[in-house]
């Protein structure tokens, strides 16, 4: 979560995770500082085509590609398209030879020169249950990005992107969406806003927590619809259903280790037990989800405490050297949906 500001100019700043996009997908040609195709190695040229030919099978590819850097790493190219014009950008692994990543960008405009008529409907039929009205997406380009080796997905997608928004199509997971959306507090219902502003403080144990952002995400590979509450820095957040109008997470972050080594000398034995763990994070819990603990199983990993009970939801949480719980999370039972 903490990535998803890759989904917008807003965004850009911050880092999900949902989205990420290499730093060299936006590359700009100088000619005059470049070297042409013709004095690439052939077997590379050959890698490049191939990689833009994987992403846009049915357009052509003019002659000149340019090199825009290249160090001992790899190489940094772009090029053009005809039908439809677009332009794409090429990073070639020298050492592993191989391409890791294509980027081609089209302008709006092209959707229906682009994409097929089932990918088109998707998207409007998942705009319609996910935008407000008051609100409504709109998009200024798409891109069609394919990363195969990178760590994090999704690694062969196409992103749309407008301002303050973006939707993202996972081609390896069935065309599945991802979206983000993002909002002034101006634009958010104040009673919604009291509510997120009233939980986020629930696991504070300092100074009054300040809402700055709101975002709304939705997912289709798990489901989830939720509103995305955080501060400047995205140290505190708090996660609320869109239809339920549920508290599902929150995390006021109040770390007080020093290192990985002080984290692992603090929780080797577990601070509280089971009965006592109870006691302590029953108030925050019956608070912000709503939940009582009566009759709740408990299991600890280091600092991590998980609550669990037979049909019920199970909640998640984690605690500082001070025993206070700064992150809670509800998971629900079998079969409901974070919405």
């Amino acid at each position: 979560m903490r990535k998803l500001a890759l989904l917008t100019m807003t965004a850009v700043v911050l880092l999900c995770t949902l989205f990420s996009v290499p730093s060299y997908a936006e590359l700009n040609v100088d000619a005059a500082d470049s070297k042409v195709n013709s004095e690439l190695d052939s077997t590379v040229m050959d890698q490049v085509k191939a990689a833009v030919k994987q992403v846009a099978p049915d357009n052509n590819i003019k002659p000149d590609i340019h090199v825009i850097v290249e160090d001992r790493d790899g190489i940094k190219l772009e090029g053009e398209l005809s039908q439809p014009a677009a332009k794409f950008s090429i990073f070639y692994d020298k050492k592993k030879q191989r391409v890791n990543h294509t980027s081609v960008y089209y302008q709006i405009q092209q959707q229906e020169m682009v994409l097929d008529d089932a990918l088109q409907n998707k998207i409007t039929n998942f705009k319609k249950t996910f935008e407000d009205k008051k609100y409504p997406f709109k998009f200024d380009s798409f891109w069609r990005i394919k990363s195969p080796y990178q760590d994090n997905e999704p690694r062969n997608y196409w992103v749309f992107w407008g301002v303050d928004q973006a939707l993202e199509i996972d081609l390896d997971k069935g065309n599945r969406i991802t979206a983000h959306q993002s909002f002034s507090l101006k634009q958010i219902d104040a009673k919604l806003l009291a509510k997120a502003t009233k939980a986020i403080n629930q696991l504070n144990y300092s100074d009054k927590i300040d809402i700055t952002y709101v975002s709304r995400m939705r997912n289709e590979q798990d489901g989830s619809f939720f509103w995305y509450f955080y501060d400047r820095y995205e140290h505190n957040y708090i996660k609320i259903g869109v239809l339920t109008n549920k508290v599902w997470e929150a995390e006021a972050t109040n770390i007080d280790w020093f290192d990985e080594k002080d984290f692992a000398k603090s929780f080797a034995k577990p601070k509280y037990s089971p009965t006592k763990a109870i006691s302590i994070a029953s108030v925050s819990v019956k608070a912000l989800f709503n939940v009582n603990l009566t009759g709740y199983k408990v299991k600890v990993k280091l600092n991590e405490y998980t609550f669990t009970r037979d049909k019920q939801a199970t909640i998640i949480g984690k605690i500082n050297k001070k025993g206070q719980f700064y992150s809670l999370k509800m998971i629900p039972s079998a079969g409901a949906l974070i919405q």
